[in-house]
């Protein structure tokens, strides 16, 4: 396992942590809750992403970084323009899980912690209320947006990404 290998495994350890488990530790060391909350939720959100980049450089076949060091790439534009270009099609892929770990995360903080307004403090209001069509209006509410952000904004990006990187592979390798 080299150093990718090695990341990737640290990175899916912590990740296999449930966000919403750093709770606790974030609400004793933050200034306040809600700073807790936007914490915990970036860390839902940076671990796939961060594992999807990790792994999709460790995808890039050697020759390709090889050759653009031998054309004169500097350390720079090999990371920038070969490495992460054709890391492209993963790194969106973990994008994506970002964004539905995000909403999960966010709105499960905002159950638990009392931020003020929130989807997460509607859900619990109406909880408590016994408002079962309003709980259920809300969730459908979230997975709604999340879902048309999905559909309409991070597949095209994906698409668009992987017929690209299909297209300059498939000139590298001609």
């Amino acid at each position: 396992m080299g150093e990718s290998g090695a990341l990737v495994g640290t990175l899916s350890f912590l990740d296999s942590i449930p966000s919403l488990a750093w709770l606790p530790l974030l609400l004793l060391m933050a200034s306040s809750e809600a700073i807790a909350v936007v914490v915990v939720t970036a860390i839902g959100g940076a671990l796939p992403l961060a594992i999807a980049i990790a792994h999709g450089i460790s995808q890039v076949p050697r020759r390709i970084e090889l050759s653009a060091k031998l054309l004169g790439a500097s350390r720079r534009g090999i990371w920038f323009g070969v490495m992460l270009k054709a890391a492209r099609p993963a790194i969106l892929a973990g994008l994506r899980s970002s964004v539905y770990q995000v909403a999960r995360t966010l709105v499960g903080a905002e159950v638990i912690v009392d931020v003020g307004r929130g989807l997460g403090q509607l859900i619990e209001g109406q909880a408590q209320s016994a408002q079962l069509g309003g709980i259920v209006a809300t969730a459908a509410l979230v997975g709604a947006v999340v879902a048309l952000l999905d559909t309409y904004l991070l597949r095209r990006l994906l698409d668009d990404a992987e017929l690209k990187w299909r297209t300059e592979r498939d000139s590298w390798t001609n």
